[in-house]
């Protein structure tokens, strides 16, 4: 009886995948807390322009400083391309079907929010994924310098004042 010779053992890999969008849920929880805080403090449509901001780039902030530019850029246009292109829709549907402007305003903005919904669920179920060395990897590479930055707003309610601003660290 002959037997194959033993095999090696398959070698480490030296990447594996790690999850980071718990990051992007709580950037759009502060985003939409902040727009609902700004919108009962301020005039009419303030929140709304700043939780619409918050929701639109906080997500590819995060992409980004995880060195994810690809993923970031596609993050952008996934939440502002999908709940635009879902209102225009409704709004060319209900308009053609002879709907009063009130109803097809109403399923423009049904439209959008559920897109937001969609796009926020796509983002951080597939694109917030990155390889990360593993230790083994990590041990043998040296460190590089990196350049860390992280956006900041806040709201004064005594000067009844929005702040927003960068931090970092190099």
């Amino acid at each position: 009886m002959v037997r194959a010779p033993a095999s090696a053992p398959a070698p480490a890999r030296a990447t594996h995948t790690e999850w980071y969008g718990w990051q992007i849920l709580l950037v759009d929880g502060a985003s939409l807390a902040s727009g609902i805080a700004t919108g009962l403090l301020s005039e009419p449509g303030t929140g709304a322009a700043v939780g619409l901001t918050g929701y639109a780039l906080g997500a590819p902030v995060v992409h980004w400083s995880h060195g994810q530019v690809g993923q970031g850029f596609g993050s952008l246009a996934l939440r502002v391309g999908t709940p635009v292109s879902l209102a225009f829709w409704s709004l060319l549907a209900f308009g053609l079907s002879g709907s009063d402007t009130d109803t097809a305003a109403l399923a423009a903005g049904a439209s959008a929010v559920l897109g937001m919904g969609a796009a926020m669920i796509v983002d951080v179920a597939v694109l917030a994924h990155e390889k990360v060395p593993n230790e083994a990897t990590q041990a043998r590479a040296k460190p590089e310098p990196s350049l860390r930055w992280t956006p900041t707003a806040g709201y004064d309610g005594k000067r009844n004042a929005l702040t927003v601003g960068l931090s970092g660290s190099f």
